[in-house]
């Protein structure tokens, strides 16, 4: 992933994040996914992301922790908090940790990437979609 662009999707479940990394790459957005907290933490200092689509239950720390560490080395992406459990989130919005959206899970991929696609620099990714014919 090129530095300071794109999306690191973290989810313990691998094939759902690759689910979602490969449905971000068909929409033009640069994506890569890290199944544990050491390896988000990991990947975003070296690549700094500029989205972090952040699932809280991991298996070896949780996503508050994960976005904490990422936030200690002065990076500051815009994370998006994902979780099955609605209280994680409720909890993870008033962490303090500058948490921009977050989605609940099962959610449609559209979902998740129009959420990923509103906190993108605007140069990165093509423009949705029209639907319908051409004006003209």
């Amino acid at each position: 992933m090129t530095k300071d662009r794109g999306v690191l999707v973290v989810d313990d479940d691998g094939p759902y994040a690759q689910a979602v990394v490969r449905y971000l790459e068909r929409q033009g957005v640069e994506a890569v996914a890290a199944e544990s907290g050491e390896a988000a933490v990991a990947l975003a200092r070296k690549s700094h992301p500029a989205v972090i689509l952040l699932d809280i239950g991991l298996p070896d720390m949780d996503g508050m922790e994960v976005a904490a560490l990422v936030r200690e080395a002065s990076y500051k992406p815009h994370i998006i908090l994902l979780s099955g459990c609605i209280e994680w989130l409720q909890l993870g919005a008033m962490s303090g940790i500058d948490i921009v959206d977050s989605v609940a899970k099962p959610t449609r991929l559209s979902v998740i990437a129009e959420r990923v696609r509103a906190w993108l620099p605007e140069r990165i990714g093509p423009a949705p979609a029209i639907l319908g014919p051409a004006a003209g």
